[in-house]
């Protein structure tokens, strides 16, 4: 019944608004919320005159400027594996970083671990390969959205389309505790948990 109700042509919208076909749909903002709130929070900061702000969305980040001292903000990398560790450090600055991950969220039953990211072709938890997704980029609006799809579309496809958006950077960890670092500013892990080993 749910998954009969996540059509996306079914979800009509003109300058006048948003219209939904059939009763009993609803729209869900949560794979890009906390990314506008992210964008909103560092216009209002810098229209107010803060150049050097970490805007913290919910263990999302936001990196207003640089440190007070000119240097990057350092970024803990948390572990997908739900154990609260720290496996890496970035430094970024005047971008953000959102992450999509199935070990936040989940309950399990039977055995088996349903997370809330959902694959909108089965209806059922993405099952993708992937334990987490960490997109880089200006927008933390596009960064969130980005993050989710390319948790649900794994990482052959998502690394695809990656490559065709300027500017944009992403970490990829596999269920085999792999790590894929595509674009620039991804590169700049430092990597340091053993669990973890950098492919690409």
């Amino acid at each position: 019944m749910a998954l009969s109700l996540s059509v996306l042509e079914d979800v009509l919208w003109d300058e006048l608004g948003v219209s939904l076909v059939r009763q009993g749909m609803s729209l869900d903002f949560g794979g890009i919320a906390k990314g506008h709130a992210g964008d909103e929070a560092a216009r209002v900061l810098w229209e107010y005159g803060v150049n050097h702000a970490l805007i913290d969305l919910g263990g999302d980040l936001y990196a207003l400027g640089t440190r007070p001292d000119g240097n990057p903000w350092r970024i803990g990398l948390r572990s997908p594996l739900g154990d609260g560790a720290v496996i890496g450090v970035l430094e970024l600055a005047d971008t953000s970083i959102m992450t999509s991950g199935s070990y936040i969220r989940y309950f399990e039953w039977g055995g088996e671990r349903f997370h809330h990211i959902f694959d909108p072709c089965t209806g059922y938890p993405a099952d993708s390969g992937l334990l987490s997704v960490s997109v880089i980029y200006e927008s933390s609006a596009f960064a969130d959205a980005f993050s989710t799809a390319f948790f649900v579309l794994g990482f052959e496809r998502a690394s695809e389309i990656i490559e065709g958006i300027p500017g944009m950077s992403a970490i990829f960890i596999t269920d085999n505790l792999e790590v894929y670092l595509i674009g620039e500013q991804a590169q700049g892990l430092r990597l340091n948990d053993n669990r973890f080993r950098i492919v690409a």
